[in-house]
């Protein structure tokens, strides 16, 4: 079934891969910063680069913090990429300390306490173990970028986990209608392109 899928343009965004990926599994790729037109989209996806305060504030500014989370209580399928799945939790360390949309309970943290001379940001394919029912169902390679990883409450919620030099992290977390991914399935090949559907369908 093919379906209006919003894209929200924070202004920082590399939209062109996700834009891609969407149209290649068939749908409309709908890329906005207007609140009316997004929530009446029937998914919609928070990509993101960049900085988690400076992202927090164009959503606060522009209201489209308000409307997300009326979106997230819709029953329609809300998808957070790479800094979008940050912004999903209450609050991230990253140069200071910003609130997030606390739609996912847990906190953004700095990756750290590593091995000695880890490269940071974790940039590359990372071996990613997707979980069901708390037992590793299977695993794929998806790409990563990023100097930060996302720490939830509830560890029923986390649906994939990593592992970057001797750190393992969430990768991926659900919570009914509502994912996030800190890694980027449309950068990540076939396995991406196949995980974002099951995403979008919400049937994962």
């Amino acid at each position: 079934m093919k379906l209006n899928i919003g894209v929200i343009d924070l202004g920082i965004n590399n939209l062109f891969s996700i834009n891609n990926a969407i149209k290649y599994l068939g749908h409309n790729s709908n890329i906005s910063s207007d609140n009316k037109l997004l929530e009446k989209s029937e998914c919609l996806i928070l990509p993101g680069i960049g900085s988690f305060g400076y992202a927090s504030h164009i959503l606060k500014k522009n209201k489209l913090d308000e409307m997300i989370k009326r979106y997230s209580k819709s029953g329609k399928t809300l998808i957070g990429i790479c800094l979008g799945f940050q912004l999903l939790f209450n609050q991230s360390e990253e140069f200071g300390f910003y609130k997030g949309l606390s739609i996912f309970d847990g906190e953004v943290k700095k990756l750290d306490n590593l091995k000695k001379n880890a490269n940071i940001p974790n940039v590359g394919w990372r071996k990613t173990f997707i979980y069901n029912n708390n037992k590793i169902q299977y695993f794929d390679n998806f790409y990563y970028v990023h100097s930060f990883f996302a720490e939830p409450k509830e560890k029923k919620e986390i649906l994939m986990e990593s592992k970057f030099e001797n750190k393992t992290f969430c990768s991926a977390i659900k919570k009914n209608n509502i994912y996030g991914c800190q890694f980027h399935p449309e950068k990540s090949g076939e396995a991406g392109i196949n995980l974002l559907d099951k995403f979008i369908k919400n049937e994962i």
